[in-house]
């Protein structure tokens, strides 16, 4: 694969013990049509497919380390949680203490590598990372199709006998498969000309932890067929499955990338991004602002916002500035410059961390979350998340604008046209802004008070559901 160093490790130790794959492993010679329980398989048969994802490298079980189902993390490796502690994780056993740190009331949720590591595949072959750059890289896969995914909730318990055939030598073999490895690659390496059949029975746990006997193929397909609708990882989890999304022109998880879904355009920026726990508690699914760095998105026609349209902004802040008087800019469309003498438009932060509606249209004034104001201790809070959303509403008498926080109407205002002149700009995310973001959503349309709180009852994605 180009740009890509894969260790096959596996395979390396297939052709050791097995030059082809049914001869030398063992010395006995059986009859593979024998017996009533032998039942003949080749690699293009329906149960060897299902096996085959079975027995896959299951990379969704340590998103608390790298928010991706891509590749998991090869164990142990040192980490650095929330800028300061370093801490190693030697097994899966540790993933629920990394979580819970990476939740401390002090934490900023960043979980840094220490590189380099070793990340392994669903096809076991491994890649030494050696930067954050080529680890973001890695992580902006496709997702693999549904029919091809690991099936993550179904397990054989091991050991288990297989009868194998090479039609071209005449040659049978009796050998044991000893673990989820061994089968993926008896099957992945499974020549025209090859066969082979299982010594049932066999025992298998579905996704209720329940151990079950199984006395045929027959019995085993079907119970995989039953268990893929019930398995978390037999396909890439989405917690918001098209949840919204008409009318939706911009939509940023903010999962290890700077991507829009929608486009599936990047948003630039002047540095490499820091990505940080999102409210959720996926590592990596949010991301931060420092105050200096911040994304660019160009403009397009299909997502331009203009004179007469509807718009909504709906994102996820949780503050990190302590400084009463800073302006920040979450969201805008502006030249780039927020200045009285330059149209713009956008949602910020402002006067001990308010969110605000800000624009330079004479005909409407700033719109405060006045409810958040300097004489409270509520705007200072740098350690909850925030959903906030911004409503625009053109009407017959003038613009109506609304601003939301955690579900609830804050503030109003109303003015005339209010994205004159705005239409050739490009948007802005972050601009002076120190605080963490994630899922900022963009319609060009208006959101109602249900789909808001819709909105505000949903799960953190991590770039799953597009």
């Amino acid at each position: 694969m180009k740009n890509r160093e894969r260790i096959l490790q596996s395979l390396i130790w297939l052709a050791i013990i097995c030059s082809s794959l049914f001869i030398s492993c063992q010395n006995e010679e059986v009859d593979l049509g024998t017996g009533t329980n032998s039942q003949t398989l080749n690699k293009s048969s329906n149960l060897s497919q299902l096996l085959s994802r079975v027995s896959m490298q299951n990379t969704s079980d340590d998103n608390v380390l790298d928010s991706t189902s891509c590749f998991k993390v090869k164990l142990p490796v040192n980490v650095v949680l929330n800028g300061q502690q370093t801490f190693t994780v030697n097994s899966e056993d540790d993933f629920e203490d990394v979580a819970q740190l990476l939740q401390t009331p002090a934490g900023n949720g960043t979980i840094d590598f220490t590189f380099p590591i070793t990340v392994i595949f669903p096809d076991y072959s491994e890649e030494i990372v050696t930067s954050q750059q080529q680890f973001n890289q890695l992580s902006n896969c496709n997702a693999q199709p549904p029919e091809e995914a690991p099936i993550g909730c179904f397990s054989i318990q091991y050991p288990i006998t297989v009868f194998g055939y090479n039609s071209n030598f005449q040659i049978a073999q009796t050998y044991v498969v000893d673990n989820d490895l061994e089968l993926f690659l008896l099957i992945l390496n499974l020549q025209a000309n090859e066969y082979y059949s299982i010594s049932y029975p066999i025992s298998v746990v579905n996704s209720n932890g329940q151990t079950i006997v199984i006395n045929n193929n027959s019995e085993l397909e079907a119970l995989i067929l039953q268990t893929i609708p019930l398995c978390g990882n037999s396909e890439p989890t989405c917690p918001n499955p098209h949840v919204l999304i008409n009318d939706l022109i911009i939509y940023m998880p903010f999962a290890s990338e700077t991507r829009d879904l929608i486009s599936l355009d990047y948003a630039t920026s002047q540095s490499n991004p820091t990505f940080v726990t999102d409210r959720s508690g996926n590592a990596n699914g949010a991301i931060s602002f420092n105050g200096e760095n911040f994304l660019t998105l160009l403009t397009t026609e299909n997502r331009n916002i203009q004179v007469g349209d509807s718009l909504s902004i709906s994102v996820w802040v949780k503050m990190q500035n302590t400084n009463l008087s800073n302006l920040e800019r979450i969201f805008e469309k502006s030249n780039g410059e927020v200045s009285n003498a330059q149209p713009n438009f956008g949602l910020g932060i402002y006067d001990l961390n308010a969110p605000f509606f800000f624009n330079t249209s004479s005909e409407i004034t700033n719109v405060f979350d006045t409810s958040w104001s300097q004489s409270q201790t509520l705007p200072n809070d740098t350690e909850n998340w925030h959903h906030i959303v911004l409503t625009v509403e053109p009407t017959a008498n003038g613009t109506v604008i609304r601003l939301y926080r955690d579900g609830v109407l804050r503030n109003s205002g109303e003015g005339f046209e209010l994205f004159a002149n705005t239409q050739a700009f490009n948007y802005f995310i972050g601009k002076e802004l120190q605080a963490h973001l994630d899922d900022l959503r963009v319609y060009k349309r208006l959101l109602n008070q249900d789909e808001i709180n819709i909105l505000f009852e949903l799960e953190g994605d991590t770039n799953t559901c597009f």
